[in-house]
């Protein structure tokens, strides 16, 4: 898998595990913005954010030359922070605009609404993460070795 394609690749599985976790993890009851049930409408402007962190954190640690597990662990936790964010801020705009929080106690559910989402997801995330970057550090080592190897001869 080329650079290009392992990054596209990522980028596609944080787009999908973004949408199933803020769907999974959106509280019920009608926006306080529209009167709609459906976070569908503005959820791509949330996936976006998610992406620009996704890619800042790849190419910082693409030009540190960090190892596949570094790379999976950091953009995963990266990814984490940004779905509480959403979470946190549907949280807000659909339980916390009809009722009064303070802002420990908004925290303090979001938290707890979505240890389970933001948990399966990011592992799945971090899975997909690692075998890729790993397969892609695989694939420059047998070419590294098959050239060396073509040289002896």
């Amino acid at each position: 898998m080329r650079h290009i394609h392992k990054t596209l690749f990522l980028n596609l599985s944080a787009i999908g595990f973004g949408y199933i976790q803020a769907l999974w993890a959106s509280p019920e009851g009608p926006s306080s913005v529209d009167m709609s049930n459906s976070p569908f409408f503005y959820l791509h402007w949330y996936v976006i954010f998610t992406l620009i962190v996704l890619n800042i954190l790849l190419l910082i640690l693409k030009k540190r030359h960090s190892s596949a597990k570094i790379t999976a662990m950091i953009s995963t936790l990266g990814l984490i922070m940004s779905w509480l964010l959403i979470n946190y801020m549907e949280f807000n705009d659909r339980i916390a605009a009809w009722s009064t929080f303070s802002g420990l106690e908004l925290w303090y559910y979001v938290l707890h609404a979505s240890a389970l989402t933001t948990g399966i997801c990011g592992f799945a995330f971090f899975c997909i993460a690692y075998n890729s970057i790993a397969l892609l550090n695989l694939a420059k080592l047998l070419c590294n070795f098959a050239e060396v190897k073509m040289r002896l001869f």
